[in-house]
């Protein structure tokens, strides 16, 4: 990983990761863990544009989120059942497998964060409306 990806990453946990669970706080009142799975970006020789647009699949769940969250219902569900959010790039083999899966109060929204296709808020948000 060179320079340019390790600044890339520290923009991401040290900026975009604060921001993104500040405001699911905001909006839902509940403590939800977001977590980048560095390992996947760090494969891929895009790694640092891949870094630069995984904010777009932090706003789409935020939009995803802000939108359940828009009755006390929600809010309470997601305070229950919506521990943690994990964002995960997939290889150029493997990215027409984009997904956004929850399994045990873990959402992971897996894309190839290095091109545009990303799993869309209401994707993301019929998901998370199943699960919880």
């Amino acid at each position: 990983m060179g320079l340019d990806e390790r600044r890339a990453l520290k923009t991401v946990q040290d900026e975009l990761i604060p921001k993104t669970k500040s405001a699911l706080k905001e909006m839902s009142g509940a403590d939800i863990a977001v977590e980048l799975d560095e390992n996947s970006f760090m494969t891929d020789e895009f790694a640092k544009s891949a870094l630069d647009n995984v904010k777009s699949g932090m706003d789409e769940t935020l939009a995803a989120v802000k939108d359940i969250s828009k009755d006390a219902m929600g809010k309470e569900s997601l305070q229950k059942g919506l521990k943690k959010i994990v964002f995960k790039h997939l290889t150029k083999e493997t990215m027409s497998h984009r997904e956004a899966t929850m399994a045990g109060g873990v959402l992971t929204v897996a894309n190839y964060w290095g091109s545009s296709g990303y799993t869309t808020a209401k994707e993301i948000q019929k998901i998370i409306e199943r699960e919880i």
